[in-house]
């Protein structure tokens, strides 16, 4: 149990950091989601299993922190994420400023690198779907990146 929580700690936070925004508010889902392993510990196939079950229970959990009236009185800043060098300063307010679905969509793509029919299938949707949805995240994200989408 501790190899697969090591695999999957920091995958769940940044998942989780992407969907809500927040660090406390990662660190409140990443907590539920260990607990609800440790709790009732589900059989893996194979590693992508494992995989998606953690990406899913993450974007599960951090629904109820995204879809609350008092997030959005929330305002989200850079402070919220990780120290990160100042060159991808841009392309973190960039990010933070698409809605939390089209982030996630972007994070889950580019960052844990899975596919258009791995994204249909962990949100439930048509890979088509998915192409459309991840198409208008990347148009928003340059839009916003401005002169900025060449560095």
């Amino acid at each position: 149990m501790e190899a697969v929580i090591d695999r999957n700690l920091a995958r769940v936070y940044r998942v989780a950091l992407a969907r809500t925004g927040h660090r406390q508010d990662a660190e409140d889902v990443t907590q539920e989601v260990f607990l609800t392993f440790l709790r009732n510990p589900p059989v893996f196939r194979d590693d992508e299993h494992e995989k998606a079950w953690f990406i899913r229970a993450a974007l599960h959990r951090s629904v109820n922190v995204v879809t609350g009236n008092w997030r959005s009185k929330v305002v989200v800043g850079r402070d919220d994420l990780p120290d990160q060098p100042a060159a991808d300063a841009p392309l973190h307010d960039a990010l933070l400023s698409l809605p939390h679905d089209e982030r996630t969509l972007i994070y889950l793509h580019y960052y844990e690198r899975m596919d258009l029919a791995q994204l249909a299938q962990l949100l439930g949707i048509s890979a088509g779907a998915a192409k459309k949805r991840l198409s208008r995240a990347r148009g928003k994200l340059k839009t916003v990146l401005g002169d900025h989408d060449d560095e």
